[in-house]
C-alpha cells in the first residue's frame, strides 16, 4: 500500500469511542476527515469538539445506516456487484455473530489484554503513514490484563478503596496466553503507553468531550 500522508479520510461512526480519537489524531497528522454520524445531536457534538480544526473536519449524518437486513440480502444476492455501502452494513451485521461463535468455540485460547484507547488510534493513522505497513493484520495490545491490575490502577488516583490483598503482585503472574504484539511494534513502531500512564491522564480528560481514555479491554 502506498504512504498515505495527506487527503481527506472518511471515518464511519465518528462519535464511536475509538474513533472520535482516530479523527483527532488524523487532523493532528494534518488530514482532513469526513466523519458520519446516524442523528444530528451526535454531529453537533463532533462540530463543536473540532472546530479548531476549521474546514478539514465535516460531518454527514446517515441515518439509514442501520438498515443492515436489506444490505445483508443484497450482498448475499448480487455478490461483488453490491453497493460499497451495502458491503459496509452486512459486514457490520454479519461480524458480530461470526466473532461470538469464534469465542464458543477457542475459548481456552483466547485471554484478556488491554491497551490505551489513543494507542488503538495512532495505530490507524501510523497504518495509513507507512507504506510497509499494507496488507496486514495487527494485533494492537500493550499486553496481558488481569482484574487484579484495575484494582492497582484505581489505586493511583483514588486513596479511598480497599487495596486488597498486597502481598499478590500482579505484575509478576505468569500468563497461559499471551498475544504477540511484535508486528505492530517493529511495523507501526507503536511506543505503548503503560497502565500508570493512562490512569493518571484519566482525570485530565474529564470533561473534554473526548472519551475517556481507559484501557480497552480486548
Amino acid at each position: 500500500m502506498p504512504t498515505v500522508t495527506s487527503g481527506k479520510v472518511l471515518v464511519i461512526g465518528a462519535n464511536g469511542y475509538i474513533a472520535v480519537w482516530v479523527v483527532k489524531y488524523l487532523l493532528e497528522a494534518g488530514f482532513a476527515v469526513r466523519g458520519t454520524v446516524r442523528a444530528e445531536g451526535k454531529a453537533t457534538h463532533l462540530r463543536n469538539l473540532f472546530k479548531p480544526h476549521g474546514d478539514k473536519f465535516e460531518i454527514v449524518v446517515v441515518d439509514d445506516i442501520t438498515k443492515n437486513e436489506e444490505a445483508v440480502a443484497e450482498v448475499r444476492t448480487r455478490g461483488r456487484a453490491a453497493s460499497v455501502l451495502a458491503k459496509y452494513r452486512a459486514s457490520k451485521t454479519l461480524a458480530e455473530p461470526a466473532a461470538w461463535d469464534f469465542v464458543t468455540q477457542h475459548r481456552a485460547q483466547i485471554g484478556t489484554n488491554s491497551v490505551d484507547v489513543r494507542d488503538i488510534a495512532q495505530a490507524h493513522v501510523l497504518a495509513l503513514q507507512k507504506a510497509e505497513a499494507g496488507g496486514s493484520r495487527y494485533i494492537i495490545s500493550a499486553g496481558p490484563y488481569m482484574c487484579a491490575l484495575l484494582t492497582w490502577s484505581e489505586l493511583i488516583i483514588v486513596d479511598t478503596i480497599s487495596a486488597g490483598n498486597t502481598s499478590y503482585d500482579p505484575f509478576k503472574a505468569k500468563h497461559v496466553i499471551l498475544q504477540d504484539n511484535h508486528k505492530g511494534i517493529a511495523i507501526l513502531d507503536i511506543k505503548y503507553r503503560t497502565l500508570e500512564e493512562t490512569t493518571r491522564h484519566y482525570p485530565r480528560l474529564q470533561g473534554s468531550g473526548l472519551a475517556v481514555s481507559s484501557r480497552a479491554i480486548e
